[in-house]
């Protein structure tokens, strides 16, 4: 019985600490880049192109974990900023692909190189085994809540 507690403790002690770095990476994303028109939101959308090219919206909001009206809103305010366009879908009449422009990809490619000369210097105080192990933790625990909670089928 004791075990299980000290289970539940774990458990909740890491889910606090998610929601820390969560508001601790939102606030050093400001610091960094609060010069930019980019919040963290069309950041993270134009990191998902970066990574995965010209998509519809419901794509990334499914990746994201987000309403399909959240993204929508975002892929908004990139194209009004000039950093993303709307180009047809040969694969769907209605659902369009969001692409990075140039300057979507400029400001992605130094919005990155700042944050990895921060994170190059965690990393010495963090070993690399350790980081693997602490995302792997992660996931499953998101897995986990994901295939309890039916999150995925709801969206």
């Amino acid at each position: 019985m004791s075990s299980r507690r000290s289970d539940h403790s774990a458990l909740t002690d890491l889910i606090d600490e998610v929601r820390l770095l969560f508001h601790s990476l939102t606030q050093t994303a400001e610091a960094l880049h609060g010069s930019r028109s980019v919040n963290p939101s069309m950041r993270a959308v134009l990191e998902y192109l970066g990574r995965h090219g010209d998509s519809p919206v419901p794509r990334i909001a499914d990746a994201r974990r987000v309403s399909r009206q959240h993204v929508q809103v975002i892929v908004n305010d990139l194209v009004a900023a000039g950093l993303a366009e709307l180009r047809d879908n040969p694969s769907h009449r209605r659902s369009r692909l969001v692409a990075a422009t140039p300057a979507g990809r400029e400001s992605l490619a130094e919005m990155t190189a700042i944050e990895h000369e921060l994170f190059a210097a965690l990393t010495t105080t963090v070993d690399g085994s350790d980081l693997i192990a602490a995302g792997e933790t992660l996931s499953t625990v998101r897995l986990g809540l994901e295939a309890r909670t039916g999150v995925l089928e709801q969206e």
